[in-house]
């Protein structure tokens, strides 16, 4: 399974988008995740 967590604005996304992430490989261990963003946050 792939998964992407996207944010935008600011890097505020970024702290819950990896809870997510490691909760969900705590649940899905095969999955692949990625971020995805911008330079400016």
């Amino acid at each position: 399974m792939r998964l992407v967590i996207a944010g935008g604005g600011t890097g505020g996304h970024l702290y819950p988008g990896i809870a997510v992430a490691r909760e969900w490989l705590s649940r899905f261990p095969d999955t692949t995740i990625s971020f995805a963003g911008t330079t400016r946050g």
